[in-house]
């Protein structure tokens, strides 16, 4: 037998030390015919503000550039994930690539190199 509680016990036992993460088109955001036009609702907006200082992570994804997110999501305690988590924006900061993305970029550089 598991001792591990289900997902959503541990959400309610332990949010510190648990972590969600939502995509933005369609879960958090009605998908709408104009993407661009795509908002977060009011109510999902209070809702992610109550629950964000709660949780050990709270994070947004979105296969859209960060900076779209950022335009529509203004809370900091929520991790914004763009470009489907290459970009990332913590607490209002710059938008930061990912390692992963770096190191690509690097091995890319080096081939180049090589060739």
């Amino acid at each position: 037998m598991n001792s591990r509680p289900a997902p959503f016990e541990a959400l309610s036992v332990a949010p510190a030390t648990s972590g969600l993460v939502l995509d933005f088109d369609g879960v958090l955001s009605p998908i709408v015919d104009d993407p661009g036009a795509s908002e977060l609702p009011n109510r999902v907006a209070w809702s992610l503000a109550r629950l964000g200082p709660t949780m050990g992570l709270l994070a947004v994804i979105s296969g859209r550039p960060v900076e779209f997110l950022k335009e529509r999501i203004a809370i900091p305690e929520i991790r914004l994930l763009g470009t489907y988590g290459i970009e990332q924006v913590h607490d209002g900061d710059t938008p930061r690539r990912s390692r992963r993305e770096k190191v690509a970029k690097q091995r890319q550089r080096s081939d180049q190199c090589l060739a």
